[in-house]
């Protein structure tokens, strides 16, 4: 199976991945009011670049999170561990729903924020 030809030049490009902070800088940003995270599974990167750097500033967070339900329970807990994390910053979840097995949409408000 070969890609059509249109596809296959696609994905010679290159991409630059920049994170939060790189890119609120680029755009002259000091705070994000509400921060949406829709990327299939590297939400978790997000929430590590978050849970690192205290001087990101999201008043509200709404983001997919993604299971793997092949992951290893380690793998959970690891991931349970940074939910609870953003917990610890003051981002307070407002809003749960569970579209499958698989996946969570999340609202967080930053308590500390208002």
């Amino acid at each position: 199976l070969a890609l059509p030809p249109d596809l296959a030049e696609v994905n010679r490009v290159e991409w630059e991945l920049k994170g939060l902070k790189s890119t609120m800088a680029a755009l002259g940003h000091g705070y994000v009011d509400v921060l949406k995270v829709d990327v299939d599974g590297s939400e978790w990167s997000l929430i590590d670049e978050l849970l690192s750097d205290r001087s990101l500033d999201v008043e509200q967070l709404v983001i997919e999170l993604h299971f793997d339900p092949l992951e290893s329970k380690a793998n959970r807990e690891v991931k349970e561990q940074k939910l609870k994390g953003l917990e610890a910053l003051g981002f307070v979840p407002v809003s749960i729903i569970k579209p499958n097995d698989n996946e969570l949409e999340v609202s967080y408000v930053n308590s500390g924020k208002g």
